[in-house]
């Protein structure tokens, strides 16, 4: 997973900005561009196994805040080296994308 680029990233295939997604991780990297609001637009793409191989996809590139919703289960965090990217993943469950809104949900919930 360290050999990840956001080249790599910004090239995948864009979720629809209205679908609800489930994930085994994500990655959150700024965008490099400044929203309206005055904050940095996040881009987040997102890690799922399908068919015993993993697939990604761009989930959304317009969002300028989150709304994380636990659940009372642990979100871990590390950082993909040499890139730097932020990857959120957690070993008690899902985590789950909402609509690619501004403010964007996400949620973990159980397996």
């Amino acid at each position: 997973m360290n050999d990840i680029t956001r080249k790599f990233l910004l090239g995948l295939q864009k979720r629809e900005w209205d679908k609800t997604s489930i994930y085994n991780a994500i990655i959150i990297f700024n965008s490099k561009h400044k929203h309206d609001s005055g904050f940095a637009v996040m881009n987040i793409a997102g890690f799922y196994y399908e068919q015993g191989k993993g697939k990604f996809e761009l989930i959304a590139s317009d969002c300028d805040s989150i709304n994380w919703k636990l659940n009372n289960l642990w979100l871990k965090t590390d950082m993909l080296y040499p890139s730097g990217l932020m990857r959120f993943f957690s070993d008690m469950g899902l985590i789950k994308v909402g609509s690619a809104l501004s403010t964007i949900e996400i949620e973990l919930i159980k397996e």
